[in-house]
This record gives C-alpha cells, sequence and structure tokens, in this order.
C-alpha cells in the first residue's frame, strides 16, 4: 500500500508473496526493500521494543530473494525529516503535526470491533458511560495510541477516518510522494 493507507493508500502490485511467522520481521523485511530502516517505522520499533518480533534483518532468516523496490511513495516526510533533528525539537513539531484515527458518530453502531482490535488498548469505554450500559461509543485515549490503524481496518461500518493537524495538511500538499 503507498501513501496514506489504509483505506486512502493506493495498492502497489511488488511481484513478491511474503510469509513469515514473525510479523515484526516480515514487516523489518519489506521495510528494508522499500529502501528504509525498520526500526523508523513507530509500529515496528514499538512492537520490537516490545519483544513481539525480530527487527534486525541481519537475524532473520530471507529464504529466495527480496529485490529492493525503487519509487515506492512513502506517507507525507515530515516524519524522515525529524529523524535528522535532536529528539526535543522533533517532540515539539510532532505536537503540531499529527495524524490520528476518529470515530465518526454517524456511522458508528457501537459493534465496538474496533476496540477488541487494538493492540495497545488504546480505545476504550468513555469514562460518562454507566457500567451496565451495553451499548456504546469507543473513545479514544491517543497517549495509548500507536497509528497502527488496526481500528480502521476492522470496523465494519468504515467509521473510523483519519483526522490530520492542519501542519500535516499543509505539508501532504507539498510532499512529493
Amino acid at each position: 500500500m503507498e501513501g496514506v493507507g489504509p483505506s486512502a493508500g493506493k495498492p502497489r502490485e511488488l511481484g513478491m508473496i511474503l510469509v513469515a511467522e514473525d510479523g515484526v520481521a516480515l514487516d523489518s523485511v519489506i521495510t528494508r526493500a522499500l529502501g528504509r530502516d525498520s526500526l523508523k517505522i513507530p509500529t515496528t520499533r514499538i512492537a520490537y521494543q516490545q519483544g513481539l518480533g525480530e527487527a534486525d534483518t541481519n537475524k532473520i532468516e530471507i529464504r529466495g530473494s527480496i529485490p529492493h523496490i525503487d519509487n515506492f511513495k512513502w506517507p507525507p516526510k515530515l516524519s524522515s525529516t525529524l529523524d535528522a533533528i535532536p529528539a526535543p525539537v522533533a517532540r515539539g513539531i510532532m505536537k503540531f503535526w499529527w495524524t490520528r484515527p476518529v470515530i465518526d458518530p454517524k456511522k458508528c453502531n457501537q459493534c465496538r470491533k474496533c476496540q477488541e482490535s487494538c493492540p495497545t488498548e488504546a480505545l476504550k469505554r468513555p469514562t460518562t458511560v454507566e457500567k451496565d450500559v451495553r451499548t456504546y461509543q469507543p473513545e479514544f485515549y491517543y497517549d495509548d495510541c500507536i497509528n497502527c490503524l488496526c481500528c480502521m481496518e476492522m470496523c465494519p461500518q468504515k467509521a473510523i477516518y483519519h483526522k490530520q493537524s492542519l501542519l500535516h495538511r499543509l505539508t501532504s500538499l507539498f510532499s512529493k510522494s
């Protein structure tokens, strides 16, 4: 998927079928083939740090060959630019450059598939909902969200969309990817 996936990206044929028991390893191998360091991808880095899989491609057994893929269209590039500046400055900028999943209350039918699929439990029962109420729209706790978008992929109602900050939208206009 090129660009801003999963719902706004574009599928791209790469001419390969990749299979792995370790999802972190698989993501790391394809990221390397696309010309990036897998530890610069937040979801891969966090999964690796939590011991959920291997990210060091030198330690991953690869059967067959994985070609280098040129001209892959990544999401807007501000995040890779931030890698080149000191972390405290980058964190300050990131407060104004963000993208996050948001629930459209008009489309949500309270099935909570998003909540069930969230690996970090960033979707929770709102504090304003009584404990015995069975139907409610989950609420995002963005400090826990790793922006993996499992919620968006699993929502049968397509009620979750990407909300972008003004700075993110502006940089997207000028991005060459």
